[in-house]
């Protein structure tokens, strides 16, 4: 399917935006998550996952060859990416938008004509972040959740619950088993 819908991309020479995110897991493994807006088949451009990819490292230098590499293997080649490749967004780390050899400094000598945004999305969670500093009332109201939450994550009650419930991984699936 994705292939499908990457071709129709390619092939309607759609404008491409790559949104791009960093996560790590439990077991501190970085991931990469890759997002595109692209019109398919001439509609209304929609958002698509594209993949999650391991990172080796979280330097720019890597995380842009991860990112390139995830795109000519989903079936973007350079020469289409240098004509509709039209934006990358990015949360704020000084390794995504950082001016003097962030990942986006990197794409836009490679890719001249690319714009870059610090998603708004993260912004707005910064600001947010930053209002409840200010806020002392607010501040209260967190402390509260908080030992409500600590409160019922060592209750006797929850352990029971957390030693009944099994997590099973085999090869491609995952299963949840609980007792009840």
């Amino acid at each position: 399917m994705q292939k499908k819908i990457v071709h129709s991309i390619v092939t309607s020479s759609s404008k491409l935006s790559v949104l791009m995110d960093e996560a790590s897991s439990i077991s501190h493994t970085s991931a990469m998550i890759v997002h595109l807006k692209a019109s398919v088949d001439g509609a209304t451009p929609e958002f698509l996952f594209l993949e999650l990819v391991e990172l080796e490292s979280q330097r720019a230098k890597d995380i842009e060859e991860a990112l390139l590499n995830c795109l000519d293997t989903a079936g973007f080649t350079e020469e289409w990416l240098q004509k509709n490749w039209v934006s990358f967004v990015s949360d704020g780390a000084s390794v995504m938008l950082g001016k003097n050899s962030g990942v986006a400094t990197r794409l836009t000598a490679r890719y001249p004509n690319l714009f870059t945004w610090h998603c708004m999305n993260h912004r707005l969670e910064l600001a947010v972040s930053d209002a409840v500093d200010e806020v002392q009332a607010v501040n209260h109201f967190k402390v509260f959740l908080e030992k409500i939450h600590n409160l019922y994550s060592q209750s006797n009650k929850n352990s029971r619950t957390d030693k009944r419930s099994t997590l099973l991984l085999s090869n491609d699936d995952l299963v949840i088993v609980l007792d009840q």
